[in-house]
């Protein structure tokens, strides 16, 4: 897979914005929410099933999901964390599709999205955002996002699931703007 083109927190709200005015607003959301504020791949979101983000027995959406080894790429069982505007859009979403069992995500015909399928979503998501990137790029802006807030290189890899360091570290390329901010800190 190619590397993402990087995204900006602006251009986030801006796909998220036009998401909105999409025909199914709330799974649209959800689906850019999960890559870029829960650190998801693409192939992890199509596998969701409502049981891995809604306890049925407490009637509410959990704060992590669990997902197998035989769910993840490369075989390596993960955690992942939701925070509260995952948590809301979750809820939001599900007060549209209901709490009946199956797959989270639906097409159009209620049925589980393939990869294709929810690739091409993302990437008309964006490219009707005015945005040349991949699908890929809202578990960039994750990554990128909890870098700037300072977070530990260890913590991000937990938080998205790689194995190695040196797979978190290549989405930390120095950018143009950090550069500049860099230098110009030099009298």
């Amino acid at each position: 897979m190619t590397k993402a083109r990087p995204i900006t927190d602006v251009e986030f709200r801006r796909v998220m914005d036009i998401a909105s005015s999409t025909r199914y607003p709330t799974r649209n959301r959800l689906c850019l929410l999960l890559s870029a504020r829960a650190g998801m791949r693409v192939g992890e979101i199509m596998g969701l099933d409502l049981g891995d983000v809604f306890d049925n027995d407490r009637a509410e959406v959990r704060d992590r999901i669990y997902l197998e080894s035989s769910r993840v790429k490369w075989g390596h069982a993960r955690e992942i964390h939701l925070n509260r505007s995952v948590q809301r859009a979750i809820s939001g979403y599900l007060a549209h599709r209901g709490v009946a069992s199956g797959p989270l995500i639906l097409t159009q015909s209620e049925t589980r999205y393939g990869r294709t399928g929810l690739v091409g979503l993302f990437k008309g998501l964006y490219a009707r955002a005015g945005i040349d990137t991949s699908s890929h790029a809202g578990r960039a802006l994750f990554i990128t996002s909890l870098a700037d807030k300072g977070i530990s290189i260890r913590i991000i890899q937990k938080a998205v699931g790689h194995r190695s360091l040196a797979a978190t570290n290549a989405y930390l390329d120095a950018r143009p703007q950090e550069v500049a901010a860099a230098v110009g800190l030099l009298s």
